[in-house]
């Protein structure tokens, strides 16, 4: 070593003198404060002259450079000061134990007593009490405002005279506070939350470590501004600060920045969270700076350490997932590359309406809820997995009037078929849309359901269309389709070349049977019977029957002695005491289904039958006592 580090002469021989006059040790006072206790106990009055007497540099001392030399003095290893001492290297960086603070972190100028702690040292009487209180080594620690060992508030300058701040000159260990005043007599002011102060003293290695995932990646005084930094954020605001002329204390800021870490990315991200929530977004100008304030101006702007690199790779990843950025915009210093978010005027682009409309259809669907009504379209955000699922649900959406050219139906037996609920569309004007939404591929399937595996015909010959033969058998299009569903009448061809239903061919005579024999036998209950007792369509309750879900019987009824399916009263009774449609819960609390299906599986409950299976919702009764008030 050079300078002021440099060996004197004498140095070898003083080594290994331990002092006649000793003190007692402690396992968190540094050198230079066993150094002054050594002297004032050898009747040398200051750490200068102690220093002067000995030719060792004080700043040296005070530095932890000659913690030898003082372990030689007290009698001990150097070992068990260096474990208790910072050490202050040229690099503008404060080590001890492995952990790095920076210069402006330590100050030796800069202390703070705790009188619980002073107390504690008097109470111990090993030894003479002028000699046992000591200096802990954490006092120095700029940020440490609060002693965690006894949660009481530190003080740094002498109650009898505030103006006088406490220093190693003033402070005489053999009052515990100079002759003035005993710190150790001063009524402590008690603090609750010492959590970032445990921190602290766990990873310099005074306490036992408490874990925070995140700030446990950092060096200890890039962790220290983090929590500085964000904690003032969460504590005034996305403009809160802590520099000069800043209106959050520094103690403030590093309780609020422990606070936000204390659970690692779970309490980060939801802080972030509430940060998005409360975000002033004018005129639809959503942006990283916007969002979170002063976080991302200091991430992004004022510096560029890599030590920070973590924190910026979380609030990235947050915010690609949770503000609307675009594709190019920039984040940290890189294009964000594919949009996540979109607010209610992109996800309008994207799905290929306009923004009322997409308002519309996404609470139809149960994508928003009735808190949206007052928003602006850029105060709404949805997640991309959100419009992708409904454009690809949009995809093939058409009108009424075109659904009903695609179906080759007139006006009328269209209107019956959807008033009846055999033909459903994939929006009914009661979910707000301003008309019925048909998709091309449920009219496609309900064709094909109709047909089943009926053998392709090139002449109608004989068989007529359902809306012909209504009119010739004189019933409806409705009865016949219904009978089609339930299997009471049989699709008899279908007719290549002819568009939507007018593939479907039955035989006329058939129909004028089912008009003049509609009725079921005496043992049991037809399907038609059973659908108007359960409020169900046609399709729902024939893809119940084909499934297995309610069982049937065979009859032999009307003037053919044609074979009739049944539903048997008990079968009905047991079905109706096991489930329930989540269209009545619906109607019972007064929601819409969308909305139900998405609070019920929050609660654990999922469907027993499916919508994707029937084409509606079925909830067992059993299942929702036991977690929902719907019974």
């Amino acid at each position: 070593m050079t300078g002021d580090f440099a060996p004197l002469p004498r140095e070898a021989e003083m080594l290994h003198r331990p002092f006649n006059a000793n003190v007692p040790l402690w396992d968190d006072e540094p050198a230079y404060a066993l150094a002054s206790r050594m002297a004032r106990r050898n009747g040398v009055r200051s750490l200068q002259s102690f220093a002067g007497d000995h030719k060792l540099p004080k700043n040296g001392i005070v530095d932890g450079h000659r913690n030898t030399e003082i372990a030689a003095f007290a009698g001990t290893e150097t070992a068990r000061l260096d474990a208790v001492t910072f050490r202050c290297d040229d690099d503008e960086r404060v080590r001890l134990n492995g952990e790095v603070l920076h210069r402006d972190d330590w100050s030796y100028a800069s202390l703070r007593v705790c009188p619980a702690c002073l107390k504690g040292d008097l109470e111990r009487q090993d030894s003479r009490v002028d000699f046992l209180p000591h200096i802990r080594s954490w006092w120095n620690v700029v940020r440490i405002s609060v002693c965690p060992l006894h949660g009481v508030a530190l003080v740094e300058s002498d109650p009898a005279d505030p103006s006088m701040r406490i220093d190693h000159e003033s402070l005489d260990v053999r009052y515990a506070a100079g002759s003035q005043c005993d710190l150790a007599m001063t009524a402590p002011t008690h603090v609750d939350d010492v959590r970032a102060e445990a921190y602290l003293l766990g990873r310099l290695g005074f306490m036992p470590r408490v874990a925070s995932t995140i700030l446990d990646g950092l060096p200890l005084w890039n962790a220290i501004r983090v929590m500085d930094r964000i904690g003032a954020v969460a504590a005034a605001g996305v403009r809160g600060f802590t520099s000069f002329g800043g209106e959050v204390g520094e103690r403030e800021a590093l309780v609020a920045g422990y606070e936000v870490f204390a659970e690692g990315r779970e309490s980060f991200f939801r802080f972030l969270d509430d940060l998005v929530a409360s975000a002033d977004i004018q005129q639809g100008k959503w942006g990283p700076r916007v969002v979170y304030g002063r976080i991302y101006e200091w991430l992004s702007h004022d510096t560029r350490s890599d030590a920070y690199n973590p924190i910026r790779e979380l609030v990235r990843e947050h915010a690609m997932e949770n503000v609307p950025l675009g594709p190019e915009d920039i984040l940290f210093g890189r294009p964000v590359g594919e949009r996540r978010v979109y607010t209610l005027w992109h996800a309008s682009k994207a799905m290929g309406v306009v923004p009322s409309a997409a308002r519309r259809i996404l609470r139809a669907l149960g994508h928003l809820d009735e808190t949206s009504e007052g928003k602006q379209n850029w105060q709404i955000a949805l997640k991309s997995s959100v419009i992708e699922k409904v454009s690809g649900e949009l995809r093939d959406a058409i009108t009424l009037n075109q659904a009903r050219d695609r179906l080759a139906l007139p006006r009328v037996p269209m209107a019956a078929l959807c008033d009846a609920g055999l033909l459903k569309p994939f929006l009914h004007l009661s979910t707000g849309v301003k008309e019925h939404v048909f998709r091309v591929r449920d009219l496609d399937d309900f064709v094909g359901g109709l047909l089943s595996d009926a053998p392709e015909l090139h002449d109608a010959g004989d068989l007529c269309d359902v809306v012909l033969a209504g009119k010739r058998a004189q019933t409806s299009t409705v009865e016949i389709v219904s009978a089609l569903i339930d299997g009471r009448l049989h699709c008899a061809g279908d007719l290549k070349g002819a568009a939507g239903m007018m593939r479907i061919l039955v035989d006329l005579e058939c129909v004028k049977e089912l008009r003049d024999t509609g009725g079921a036998a005496d043992e049991g209950r037809s399907v038609e019977a059973a659908r108007e007792t359960l409020g169900l369509t046609w399709e729902v309750i024939g893809k119940l029957i084909r499934l297995g879900h309610l069982d049937v019987t065979s009859a032999n009824t009307g003037l053919r002695n044609r074979s009739r399916m049944l539903i048997a009263p008990e079968t009905l009774a047991e079905f109706s005491r096991t489930y329930v449609t989540a269209t009545e819960i619906a109607a019972e609390r007064r929601t819409h289904v969308r909305t139900l299906v998405q609070s019920l599986r929050r609660q654990g409950i999922e469907p027993a039958i499916g919508k994707d299976e029937v084409g509606q919702y079925f909830y067992r009764r059993a299942d929702l006592l036991k977690r929902s008030p719907v019974a």
